[in-house]
């Protein structure tokens, strides 16, 4: 529901192959470079900023309606290809319920709004911003309903999960 767009402190060249500014949006490459948060705080846009990027730019184009069921058709499709592996990893483990693992999806965009899958990440970074609510979430979606604790207020979870509870499993 929420997420981040990390940008490169300099401008995409595609003949200067060198300028590794200009083509890697890795947060730990881009905070190196002379122009880091010249454009954007710690080069992120958050979905809200890129949607009004998008408005004021590229008329027509809206995130949520046009990239993010996009970017969930691939997440689902990259957990269809490995259903089996995931499946056989669990079974036959005494707590084989009791285990969850967060994975990172990080995409791209081409200059025709086109959404490419770059990597999975087993041990995603996570946006500083969006921790409280990653940790709140995690709680709330992952371990109340193994644990129930009584007069717990429901979240508004910015997370959500793309996949049914028990997917790997059934």
């Amino acid at each position: 529901r929420e997420g981040v767009f990390r940008t490169a402190s300099e401008c995409y060249n595609p003949y200067d192959l060198d300028n590794i500014l200009s083509h890697l949006t890795n947060h730990c490459v881009q905070e190196m470079g002379p122009n880091f948060s010249k454009f954007e705080m710690g080069n992120e846009m958050w979905y809200d900023q890129f949607q009004a990027y998008l408005d004021q730019h590229h008329r027509g184009w809206n995130l949520r309606e046009h990239v993010v069921p996009k970017i969930k058709d691939i997440i689902y499709a990259c957990f269809q290809s490995v259903k089996q592996k995931l499946t056989h990893s669990v079974r036959g483990h005494e707590h084989e319920m009791l285990c969850y693992q967060v994975f990172g999806f990080d995409f791209m965009l081409d200059d025709e709004f086109r959404t490419w899958l770059i990597e999975v990440n087993g041990q995603p970074a996570v946006a500083e911003a969006l921790l409280p609510a990653f940790t709140q979430d995690t709680v709330e979606l992952i371990v109340q309903p193994l644990f129930p604790m009584p007069g717990r207020r429901p979240c508004r979870h910015r997370f959500e999960p793309v996949l049914e509870q028990n997917f790997p499993v059934h």
